[in-house]
């Protein structure tokens, strides 16, 4: 059975994962294909959402969707809208940090991902991947 605590450790390290993905595809957007750091953001982190959900489903919360019986797009769904709530504070804070604080965009970025961290792990870990009463995480 995963604990609380080995949960918080599993979803923090798949979300490495995905801030390496967002700000490597951030970069990439701006950078290489001049796209403006405001619109690329968003781009760039719903291909972190996908990748964090891949590797959330299989480790953090292995098993309880499936437990569920929900399917693998459903279950998406719900990751994306949980990760879209702190997404657009990221994004928010991006812009923000950028355009008033005048920091650059990529560390405002990085900034903006770890204030949204917190709320992404408890609205998952309630609502995305919340457990059955009877059930026991294998």
């Amino acid at each position: 059975m995963y604990t609380f605590g080995k949960r918080v450790v599993l979803f923090s390290a798949v979300g490495i994962s995905g801030i390496v993905v967002n700000m490597g595809t951030l970069w990439l957007l701006t950078h290489f294909a001049s796209i403006h750091y405001a619109l690329a953001s968003p781009i760039a982190i719903e291909i972190s959402i996908i990748n964090n959900f891949i590797w959330n489903d299989r480790f953090t919360w292995r098993g309880r969707r499936r437990a569920r019986n929900l399917n693998i797009w459903y279950g998406l769904l719900r990751f994306n809208i949980v990760s879209w709530i702190a997404g657009s504070m990221n994004w928010l804070l991006l812009v923000l940090f950028t355009e008033v604080a005048g920091i650059y965009y990529l560390w405002a970025n990085l900034l903006a991902i770890a204030i949204a961290a917190a709320m992404n792990f408890i609205l998952n870990e309630k609502w995305t991947f919340k457990a059955m009463p009877d059930w026991e995480d294998h």
